[in-house]
């Protein structure tokens, strides 16, 4: 019966019907974006530091997928670049911090990658996009950068910060290496936030 109601609606009203896809999803949802897109204010940068930035997932109820992990540099750009997602939490972090990331990386890029000065990068490798499975609704994620050089400059901004953070969160790692965290381990730097991003698909 449900399958007649619907071809009727499809034939009478055909740009108006969108077919519930797998989960319960009406049709394809158009991708997000969340992170900081804006780098109007300056560089950040730091040998074996991780750069790392809170955001907030959507409210879709299925979760969202990792399309891409962009990343903004500055006019400097020396060594491998490696990225990752990591969960977050409100106990124990340091530097009064109210939320931090805190133990085992969702995902993480160890092979890396070089960016090119000045240019937008887009990291859609598997370790990244397949790897990180699915993202929880209405959840909140740290994205982190991290080089062994302290030439390359990750661009950042003092607008636009995410609302559950103080701005960027620093932390002493080895490049290429995405461990377990310690949330003591982790302090901000008031307002400025570096600017990373992931477009993510709703499922």
């Amino acid at each position: 019966m449900r399958t007649l109601v619907t071809l009727i609606l499809l034939l009478a009203f055909p740009s108006q019907v969108r077919i519930p896809g797998p989960g319960g999803s009406s049709g394809t949802q158009a991708p997000v974006t969340i992170g900081q897109t804006l780098s109007n204010s300056g560089n950040q940068s730091g040998a074996n530091t991780a750069f790392a930035l809170g955001v907030t997932t959507g409210s879709d109820s299925n979760g969202y997928k990792v399309t891409s992990f962009n990343l903004i540099p500055g006019s400097t750009v020396a060594a491998t670049t490696y990225d990752a997602i990591y969960p977050d939490t409100t106990v124990g972090c340091g530097g009064s911090a109210a939320h931090c990331a805190g133990g085992a990386a969702v995902c993480g890029n160890t092979t890396g990658f070089t960016m090119t000065a000045s240019t937008l990068f887009t990291d859609t490798a598997a370790a990244i996009t397949t790897s990180c499975g699915t993202l929880t609704a209405n959840t909140n994620y740290w994205i982190m950068e991290n080089n062994s050089s302290a030439s390359t400059q990750i661009r950042y901004s003092t607008t636009g910060c995410p609302f559950f953070t103080n701005g960027t969160a620093f932390l002493n790692f080895t490049a290429g290496t995405w461990g377990s965290i310690n949330p003591a381990g982790n302090n901000t730097n008031g307002t400025v936030c570096v600017s990373l991003y992931l477009v993510l698909q709703p499922q």
